[in-house]
């Protein structure tokens, strides 16, 4: 196992982790932000645990370590969709990705999630 592919695995623990311990601190709950919010704290967090189980444990079959890494390549891909997203809507300004504004009329995808009811 690289030091690369372990650096890796810590940083999705950190995106999960830090996903885990989010507070709305009486923010208003939005069911799609949610949505998103879980499916990236699976994602990481199975990136994670199947990274740190191949260096962990390094006897397991070759049928276990086909399935962890067809489920890192899940995981992977899944993150990567998001990342590709918020850069694209963004149009490629990855400066914007940490500016915090209240005017949100710009950006298609946080207008998506900002949305609190939909029916």
């Amino acid at each position: 196992m690289t030091t690369t592919m372990l650096l890796n695995a810590l940083l999705a623990a950190a995106i999960c982790l830090r996903l885990i311990l989010f507070r709305r601190e009486g923010g208003t709950h939005r069911p799609l932000a949610s949505m998103l919010a879980y499916v990236l704290t699976v994602a990481s967090g199975a990136f994670a645990i199947a990274i740190l189980l191949l260096c962990l444990l390094p006897d397991f079959t070759q049928a276990a370590i086909d399935l962890l890494l067809t489920s890192i390549g899940y995981a992977q891909t899944l993150l990567n969709l998001v990342l590709c997203l918020a850069i694209v809507a963004m149009r490629g300004n990855v400066v914007e990705l940490f500016r915090r504004s209240d005017d949100i009329s710009d950006n298609p995808i946080t207008r998506w999630l900002r949305k609190e009811k939909w029916l």
